[in-house]
């Protein structure tokens, strides 16, 4: 069997670790990916219940661990607390984007809406607001 010496670490100079993540060039792709469109759909209303409090959400998935095209964005209400003035006190209440993540089918279901066509119809809304309409 043959013995090999092991090698000596000593002269060797700490390395800096390296960054997992460019976050100026992650910040620069975000926001010419979605940042006046993503902009203009949190000033709109929730699509579903018509609440003031909205977050830009996708319809749909782009695929593992990706966000899809700014063509899936639609306003939907995010979790937020409401006062009740009868009984003095507030609660914490679930929004429609939560709700949606518990299971799209349902969802649409329940509130009796499909949200490719809410997507489709906020893009064609969104091209006319630009100029962008062929």
């Amino acid at each position: 069997m043959i013995r090999r010496k092991r090698p000596t670490h000593a002269n060797l100079k700490p390395r800096k670790p390296v960054p997992r993540v460019n976050v100026k060039r992650k910040a620069a792709n975000h926001d010419r990916a979605y940042g006046e469109k993503a902009a203009w759909i949190r000033e709109l209303l929730c699509a579903v219940c018509a609440n003031p409090a909205v977050i830009a959400a996708h319809v749909i998935s782009g695929g593992m661990a990706r966000k899809a095209g700014s063509d899936t964005l639609i306003p939907l209400c995010c979790t937020r607390v409401e006062f009740n003035p009868q009984t003095m006190t507030s609660c914490m209440v679930e929004g429609c984007h939560e709700e949606s993540h518990r299971g799209v089918k349902t969802f649409q279901k329940r509130h009796e809406v499909n949200l490719q066509a809410l997507a489709a119809k906020y893009e064609a809304e969104w091209q006319t607001h630009t100029g962008d309409a062929t």
